[in-house]
């Protein structure tokens, strides 16, 4: 499968937006044997982005990784499910170089996520010299939890091996239509904090199962800004809510601002531009 994230806006949040999701979906499909203590990539090749490309893609998640304008940053968010405010002293050019990585699994078949992680991971620590310290603190942070009259949720009709998956409808800036399919709340909370909200989010609804679901909002200037994006301020015409509105509404959620939840934070001890192919 291959993602590519082009210059308009609504593809660009689809593609940003689903990959981990799409990524997650075909791991839980997969049979392959190996664990992800075994996943290691056979080779890899990182090149600085041309200065002249706009492109900026997650690329292709399979047997063949490649993730095209990436920032260091960015690599260690995907690979550690952290949001930028939980990787703390990473160096200024983390954030505003961008590569270009192509790397092939060590391993047969498509990698599952948890696989496609750990090989970047290793790759972080091979060739951009990464050492790090995880601990939990007290962060700002999003709780996501139940609403007083509980969920609005509808168990998912799709097998329980199936896909999950999210996408993005038409319509994007000016309303944001988010379609879920067999996703369980970590997940939603995973795809809030790496990709729409401007902070971490915990997952207190404490629901197990999974679900489909449609959640419609206009997005604001605060949002989706993980994935490089400056949106215009909501118009005045969208008969969309907020997206904490919806989220209460429409699916029977809160997300609630936290100055102290408790969040896993990663401590950069040594990361250096990566060793020449």
């Amino acid at each position: 499968m291959t993602i590519t994230r082009k210059s308009m806006l609504p593809l660009l949040i689809t593609c940003t937006c689903v990959v981990a999701q799409n990524v997650a979906a075909r791991s839980q499909a997969n049979s392959t044997a190996s664990t992800a203590s075994d996943a290691h990539f056979e080779v890899a090749t990182i090149k600085p982005s041309s200065p002249n490309s706009s492109n900026s893609s997650p690329g292709a998640m399979g047997h063949r990784v490649t993730m095209y304008g990436t920032t260091v940053l960015f690599l260690i968010g995907f690979a550690y499910d952290l949001h930028d405010d939980q990787i703390i002293g990473s160096p200024s050019w983390s954030s505003s170089e961008k590569f270009d990585i192509d790397a092939v699994s060590g391993i047969p078949g498509d990698p599952s996520l948890d696989q496609i992680k750990m090989m970047l991971r290793g790759l972080l620590a091979e060739r951009f010299q990464l050492t790090a310290q995880s601990e939990n603190r007290p962060h700002a942070a999003y709780a996501l939890s139940l609403a007083k009259n509980g969920p609005k949720l509808a168990e998912s009709s799709e097998p329980v091996d199936s896909k999950p998956g999210l996408f993005m409808q038409p319509g994007f800036p000016k309303v944001a239509a988010m379609k879920g399919v067999n996703l369980s709340m970590s997940d939603f909370a995973r795809l809030l904090q790496s990709g729409i909200l401007d902070r971490p989010v915990v997952d207190h609804t404490g629901l197990a199962g999974k679900y489909d679901f449609l959640l419609r909002w206009t997005p604001d200037d605060s949002q989706f800004r993980q994935v490089g994006l400056r949106l215009p301020p909501p118009s005045e015409s969208s008969d969309a809510p907020s997206l904490y509105t919806a989220i209460q509404d429409q699916l029977g959620l809160k997300l609630t601002a936290e100055k102290d939840a408790l969040v896993p934070v990663l401590l950069i001890q040594h990361l250096s531009r990566p060793s020449p192919n």
